[in-house]
């Protein structure tokens, strides 16, 4: 806790890890490199390859208790390097991040890398979280500089943790449960019409393929988006629940897959335990990763997309 990855704000995607971080979290090495995202290389070591650039929330992030080498990101590019050695697999994916979040950092990636893939790794929680949410100096989830205290941090981080995993407070009465200092991490969230919040994401999905992705001269066939399922979703096998949202992300001609069907099937049907693959309802262990990078994978090389 006395060394979290540090945060800074921006006015268009709300906040991203601050460059340059190289820190030690339960015993995990993790690398924020010079251009904001969690990768050891640095841009001068890019050089002449071909990138895939990967924008997601947490889940693409990989948490803090997985090592570098077993996101699904570096999966991904150590399979795909065996057709093609000049790929790159590059992780921008941040923490609480929204599609809009993602998309609006995803243009100043492009701009920049000038990559010859996107592929955009949502979860369906991605398309009802506000547009941006801001820093707040009291949110030490994403603080902006060291904690002052860090045992204390620890054990409001661990509370809350285990309250939104195992409802910890239920037990005790409400004089207890109520208290402010168990409220929610805050956020600055400009407002926001919460009945029309998905189609908000879609049209910022419309907009960045129209003047980021196409607009720039990128081939639309190389931009792809995989909807993947959550815990409860592979359990209980719910292959129709992200249909309407399907749907919708079709219609936009898009290289659309629900990797639902793909989960259930190597998990479930395999009568694998979920509890080795998930650590919460949404976020991977190593071998969640594992399967989610060999999944994108099968999708990109064994249907030709790459």
């Amino acid at each position: 806790m006395a060394d979290p990855i540090i945060y800074e704000s921006d006015p268009s995607y709300g906040y991203a890890p601050r460059l340059n971080q190289e820190t030690v979290r339960l015993g995990v090495p993790v690398f924020i490199n010079d251009i904001g995202m969690r990768d050891d290389e640095r841009l001068s070591d890019l050089g002449n390859n071909e990138i895939l650039l990967v924008l997601g929330d947490s889940v693409t992030f990989g948490g803090t208790t997985i090592k570098q080498e077993n996101l699904f990101t570096e999966i991904l590019e150590k399979r795909l390097r065996q057709h093609n050695p000049k790929i790159k697999v590059l992780n921008a994916g941040v923490n609480g991040y929204s599609i809009n979040q993602m998309l609006e950092r995803g243009k100043k990636y492009v701009k920049l890398l000038n990559p010859k893939y996107c592929l955009i790794y949502a979860i369906g929680s991605n398309f009802s979280r506000p547009p941006v949410r801001m820093l707040h100096e009291e949110n030490i989830v994403f603080p902006t500089k060291k904690p002052t205290f860090a045992i204390s941090d620890f054990l409001y981080l661990s509370i809350h943790y285990l309250n939104k995993r195992y409802n910890l407070l239920e037990p005790f009465p409400s004089q207890i449960r109520d208290v402010a200092l168990w409220s929610p991490y805050p956020y600055l969230t400009p407002a926001f019409d919460e009945t029309v919040i998905t189609q908000y994401h879609l049209s910022a999905l419309e907009q960045f393929i129209a003047t980021t992705w196409v607009g720039l001269g990128h081939d639309k066939k190389k931009l792809f988006l995989f909807l993947a399922p959550d815990r409860r979703a592979v359990n209980k096998n719910l292959f129709n629940e992200n249909e309407p949202l399907m749907k919708s992300l079709r219609a936009h001609d898009l290289a659309v897959h629900d990797l639902q069907h793909s989960f259930y099937e190597n998990i479930v049907k395999k009568n694998e335990k979920i509890s080795d693959f998930y650590l919460d309802k949404v976020h991977y262990l190593e071998k969640g990763h594992a399967l989610a990078g060999n999944t994108l994978y099968k999708y990109l090389v064994e249907e030709n997309s790459l």
